[in-house]
């Protein structure tokens, strides 16, 4: 279980954008949350809160190359190499495959429907959740 939720980090953003891969796509963020995703038979699973949300402003750069996610959020800056990607019709989004610069492993979901970004990773068999709601995309 470690090991499949290790390899990945959350993320959702404008499909136009994304989808075009023509030019950097540029996200800003404005509030940040925290969770942990909980399963059970009933719901299929669900993430529950663990910290208050958050009013964080931070940036997400998503290069032309569609090689390297940028996330910025005051003088910290954290470079993610994009390992795999593909867009879910069905959801509408993008489900990205990460690796830290720190060489952390996680899934990235940019959901345009809901309007976020979401990084999932694994943290002692414990799957984390970081959503960013979308302020600005460009």
């Amino acid at each position: 279980m470690k090991h499949t939720f290790s390899l990945i980090l959350a993320i959702t953003l404008s499909s136009l954008s994304f989808k075009s891969y023509s030019q950097e796509v540029n996200i800003t963020t404005d509030t940040i949350e925290y969770g942990i995703y909980l399963w059970d038979s009933d719901t299929n699973g669900h993430w529950e809160q663990t910290k208050p949300l958050e009013e964080v402003i931070s940036k997400f750069i998503i290069n032309k190359t569609d090689t390297t996610v940028i996330h910025i959020i005051g003088e910290i800056k954290a470079v993610y190499g994009i390992t795999d990607y593909e867009f879910d019709n069905d959801k509408n989004r993008w489900e990205l495959g990460l690796v830290s610069d720190s060489r952390d492993f996680y899934y990235g979901i940019i959901d345009d429907e809901n309007e976020n970004i979401r990084f999932l990773f694994d943290d002692a068999d414990t799957l984390r959740l970081v959503r960013y709601a979308f302020k600005k995309v460009k």
